[in-house]
């Protein structure tokens, strides 16, 4: 049996819950609007906090590089060129840039050696004496880094290495069936005292670029590894690297120039280097070993006018 207290409360809660709770249309449209305004009081909200810790990121806008319009060296016209690039092969990593150069600023960089370039001499250490000719097949002569800032600033954009750190240019000239052997271009550590300087100054050379200043038959630069050669064409550069992607020496770079069928063959190269260029005498680095090498006769130069000369051509 049920206590009647027990009861009384059971009804009088029932009685509360339907006076209170009783559900008509005007409460429950009441409900659900009250519902809805406070969910959408919290997005607002959610959505203002995310604004206010965003992080404000303002567009970088690229500097406008006009990638074909180039200057000539005297910088009073424009030459528009078309310029494409050729992947010659991975390792070692040999790239030919198409139209390079004008065919005025090929002209404009030969003639800054016309009459100038000299034969090599390389010294021997062992006989005290330097090797040379004459009539050598090939002759080079360096010129300034002010007159080629403008050849520096191009191959800087193409090559991602600054300016500064690329050296002043060798312009070379290779007679009728000039050629040059198999050969590195890097320099090797702890061979020499004067390598070892020139290291220290400026780093390791990383890159050579190379530039074709004029059609010939034959003379093709030869890459013994990949068995890959490339046809000289007037205006072309190339560019191959001394060192691998881990930064080491790689002797794949070994290259060579092919014998000149007809003509003469004028090129210029531009060494890379892993720090900014510090000026030094010429020089050149052989699978061999280090080679000194000396443009024109030792002789005219005070401090060498008393030394021996082989009349002897070489294959600098």
């Amino acid at each position: 049996m049920i206590p009647e207290v027990a009861t009384e409360t059971k009804v009088r809660t029932k009685h509360y819950v339907r006076k209170y709770f009783r559900t008509t249309p005007s409460r429950l449209a009441l409900i659900v609007g009250s519902i809805a305004l406070i969910l959408i009081g919290l997005k607002v909200l959610t959505i203002f906090r995310i604004q206010q810790d965003a992080e404000v990121v303002t567009p970088i806008v690229p500097k406008e590089v006009k990638r074909h319009t180039y200057k000539s060296e005297e910088r009073s016209s424009q030459c528009r060129i078309e310029q494409t690039t050729t992947v010659i092969s991975w390792e070692p990593r040999v790239f030919q840039y198409h139209n390079f150069l004008s065919d005025k600023e090929c002209d404009d960089i030969i003639a800054m050696g016309k009459g100038k370039v000299q034969p090599v001499y390389e010294y021997i250490k062992e006989t005290n004496e330097y090797v040379g000719s004459e009539n050598a097949r090939q002759k080079r002569v360096q010129i300034s880094k002010k007159r080629t800032k403008w050849l520096d600033e191009r191959i800087a954009l193409v090559t991602h290495v600054p300016p500064e750190n690329i050296e002043k240019m060798n312009l070379i000239r290779y007679n009728a069936t000039g050629d040059l052997g198999d050969h590195v271009d890097y320099f090797i550590k702890g061979q020499n005292p004067t390598v070892d300087m020139y290291i220290r100054r400026s780093g390791y050379r990383i890159a050579t670029f190379l530039l074709y200043l004029n059609d010939v038959e034959g003379g093709e630069t030869y890459f013994k590894k990949t068995g890959l050669a490339v046809n000289p064409k007037k205006g072309d550069a190339l560019l191959f690297y001394s060192l691998d992607l881990m930064g080491k020496l790689d002797p794949d770079a070994l290259h060579a120039s092919k014998k000149i069928k007809k003509g003469e063959k004028w090129i210029a190269t531009k060494f890379l280097r892993q720090k900014k260029y510090v000026d030094e005498h010429y020089h050149s680095t052989y699978p061999i070993g280090h080679v000194k090498l000396y443009i024109g006769d030792p002789r005219k130069n005070n401090k060498h006018k008393n030394a021996k000369v082989a009349n002897i051509e070489i294959a600098a």
